[in-house]
Formats: structure tokens, sequence, C-alpha cells
């Protein structure tokens, strides 16, 4: 019995560092009042892009391009560390949240709320 309280201890602790020190995931775009719609998932390359806005996220399979505005704000610390300069993009399952309504042929500005399955790419020169 003392040797499962003991253990039961050590996981609570564990549980709760693991808690403390993994960065949290998105949340931010879903409370800004800017957002127009509901938030969607797709699953694209994000990349930065030369002019504006630099930080692109391009939905694989399709010709649509998503921008983030303003990267620093509207993009979760853990994908800005994952992509330090232009030579790097990042796969997978994105959550964003629309600032405008989807117009064909043109960008659509957005929060990105979340990223899952992450990959990460450097640029072939």
């Amino acid at each position: 019995m003392q040797h499962r309280r003991c253990c039961l201890k050590k996981m609570i602790v564990l549980v709760f560092l693991v808690a403390t020190f993994v960065p949290a995931f998105g949340g931010a775009c879903r409370k800004d009042p800017l957002v127009r719609g509901a938030c969607f998932r797709v699953h694209g390359r994000l990349s930065f892009y030369n002019g504006a806005p630099s930080a692109r996220l391009w939905v694989i399979g399709t010709e649509h391009m998503l921008d983030v505005p303003s990267e620093k704000s509207e993009m979760p610390d853990y994908l800005l560390k994952l992509m330090p300069d232009f030579d790097d993009e990042v796969y997978g399952d994105f959550v964003v949240c629309p600032y405008k309504k989807h117009v064909p042929g043109r960008m659509q500005p957005v929060c990105v709320e979340s990223g899952r399955h992450l990959v990460h790419k450097r640029r072939s020169p």
C-alpha cells in the first residue's frame, strides 16, 4: 500500500511539472474581437515570403493562400520558434480563425490558433 502511495505522489508531481512547463497551444484567436466567422482546420504549409504579409499558410491541395497579418501576435510562440527565418517552413494541421470571408483569388487574413502534427523543413537553396 505504501509503495502505491509513493508512486501516486510521484505521478502527481510529474503531471504538475509537465503542465507547468509545456507551452500553451493557442487559444488567443477565438477571443479576438476582429475574428469574423468560425475557426476551421486546414492541412497546410506555413512559411515566410517576401512581401506583405510575410507569414502565409498554403492550404495543401488547393491554390488557397491564407495570410497572417502580424505573425508575432497572431501565431503561437511555438510555431514562431520553428520558423526563425525565411528558409524554414512548417507542415501540419492548423486551426485558423478568419478576419474576413474567403474571396476566390485573394488571400484570406487569419489568426493561427494552433498547430498539430507539425513537421519542420528547411527550404532548398
